[in-house]
């Protein structure tokens, strides 16, 4: 199977609900609130603007991000965008399925980054602390 480089980078988001971690999003299990809520980030009522960023020590070559949503059914990105080190920006016009045992997979021409960020840029109305479940990063 090809390598989650998401889970050697170092992590940042725009805010953390208390008791969350950044970390959750990068540790390769599609888990969250209600069950184990170490293995997602929230971040602390944000909305549109949430964002995640992952940062690598040595350039990474990548064509693949695997996004998934929180589990819970208040919370939901239905629309995002990615935004590469080499000046590449990606619109994602569609929502993240919401359900964590389904993901939004967004494929592009390799590029070879020493970072990533999602921007998250609309939720799904009343959603109270947007985040993700999961982001995997792939060759």
């Amino acid at each position: 199977a090809p390598e989650n480089v998401a889970r050697l980078a170092a992590v940042k988001v725009s805010s953390t609900y208390e008791g969350y971690q950044a970390k959750g999003a990068i540790d390769g299990v599609p888990e969250g609130f209600p069950g184990d809520i170490a293995a997602e980030w929230a971040s602390r009522g944000e909305k549109a603007g949430a964002w995640i960023e992952l940062t690598w020590e040595s350039p990474q070559t990548v064509s693949r991000v695997i996004l998934v949503d929180r589990p819970n059914a208040l919370d939901q990105v239905t629309g995002g965008k990615l935004q590469l080190s080499d000046g590449t920006e990606i619109a994602i016009e569609k929502a993240l399925p919401d359900d964590a045992a389904k993901a939004l997979e967004v494929r592009f021409e390799p590029r070879t980054i020493s970072w990533i960020k999602f921007i998250v840029t609309s939720v799904k109305p009343d959603s109270p602390n947007i985040g993700l479940s999961e982001i995997a990063v792939l060759e």
